[in-house]
């Protein structure tokens, strides 16, 4: 790769990244896109410091685990564009908050998260290791 790229790949100013993650997120909710995510390394750990489960990618296949449309396109919405599905650890079962960036611990279920059935794992495809 010559300089000129690399300067330019790594001058990437973090409000420009944020806004075409947004735009990108934006344009996958109105195309009804399917939930999938391939996380970065910092990101393959169960958030839930004693389980050793490393999920690398997930397609969850929503139209498999959910048969009602609307709330599977409310479950789609929330995965693009908002705070990510709830389902629950396939490795320690503790509730794990996944998002298109992240994963986070979830020690209580809000009634409005959007949660996956407990057998979501059972269905979705996963790149893991652990």
């Amino acid at each position: 790769m010559s300089t000129t790229t690399e300067k330019l790949l790594t001058e990437v100013p973090p409000d420009v990244v944020a806004r075409r993650i947004a735009e990108f997120r934006q344009a996958m909710a109105e195309r009804h896109a399917p939930a999938v995510v391939v996380y970065h390394e910092p990101q393959w750990p169960c958030p839930w410091q004693d389980c050793e489960l490393k999920i690398k990618g997930i397609d969850f296949h929503l139209e498999l685990i959910i048969s009602d449309k609307q709330q599977r396109e409310r479950l789609l919405e929330d995965w693009w564009t908002g705070p990510g599905l709830v389902a629950r650890c396939p490795r320690c079962r503790r509730y794990v908050a996944f998002s298109v960036l992240e994963k986070r611990q979830v020690p209580t279920i809000d009634s409005t998260a959007s949660t996956l059935p407990d057998n979501w794992h059972e269905v979705a495809l996963m790149y893991h290791s652990g």
